[in-house]
Order: C-alpha cells, then sequence, then structure tokens
C-alpha cells in the first residue's frame, strides 16, 4: 500500500511540473511577441531612436572590427587574398524558382539614402578616430 502512494505521489509531482513548463512556456511566447511588437512599433514611430540605436550599432561593428585587427589576430599582410568577381562574370537577370507571384524588390530612394547614409557615417567616423 505504501508503494503505491509513492507511486502516485511521484506521477502527480512529474504531471504537475510539465504542466507549469507548458504555461510558462505559452507565456514566455506571448509576452516575447508582445515585446517585439512593441518595440518594433517604438522604432517606427521614433527616427531619433533609430538613429541613435543605428550609431551605436555601428560603433560596436567598428570597435570589434578594430578588436580583430590586433597583433594576436592575423594582419592583413598574412591574410590571403580574396579576389572579388569581376562584372563580366555576374549574373545578368535574376532567376526566380518558385516565387512567380513575388515581384523582384529593387533598391528604391529611400533604401539608397540610408545607405549612402550609413556609408557617409562609418566614413567620417573611420577618418576621425
Amino acid at each position: 500500500m505504501h508503494m503505491r502512494f509513492a507511486e502516485t505521489y511521484a506521477h502527480e509531482t512529474l504531471q504537475s511540473r510539465k504542466i507549469r513548463a507548458q504555461r510558462a512556456f505559452f507565456w514566455a511566447r506571448i509576452v516575447g511577441l508582445a515585446l517585439m511588437i512593441t518595440i518594433g512599433a517604438t522604432l517606427r514611430a521614433d527616427p531619433e531612436l533609430r538613429g541613435v540605436l543605428m550609431r551605436v550599432g555601428m560603433d560596436v561593428i567598428s570597435k570589434v572590427a578594430d578588436l580583430q585587427g590586433t597583433p594576436t589576430h592575423q594582419s592583413a599582410s598574412t591574410r590571403p587574398q580574396q579576389t572579388s568577381p569581376r562584372a563580366g562574370n555576374l549574373p545578368t537577370a535574376r532567376i526566380k524558382i518558385n516565387r512567380p507571384d513575388r515581384p523582384v524588390r529593387s533598391l528604391g530612394q529611400d533604401d539608397g539614402a540610408k545607405a549612402r547614409y550609413l556609408g557617409n557615417t562609418l566614413t567620417r567616423q573611420k577618418v576621425g578616430n
């Protein structure tokens, strides 16, 4: 009789833990989704914050790139040279496979302006450092 109680208790304990874990996983998904939507809406609505985060991200990337240039890593002269593809070797048309309904997205004016802004900002930071 004592053995049955122990088995039942162990089974119920495991079942309770399993249900709590499932409930925690469910609520973690809900909270994560809510945070993602909130952060996305905030970044979309506040261009200043988006610009600050973009500059901080560029600073971090440039510092990481500078750290990789330390003497403990390979210097630029000892790295193997990578060949860049020539313009003649690049394909002239995009081939779409299994995506007949999707139009090819070209680089718009906003995207080009953002790319130029980021490039100019990185250039100024490298010149200033």
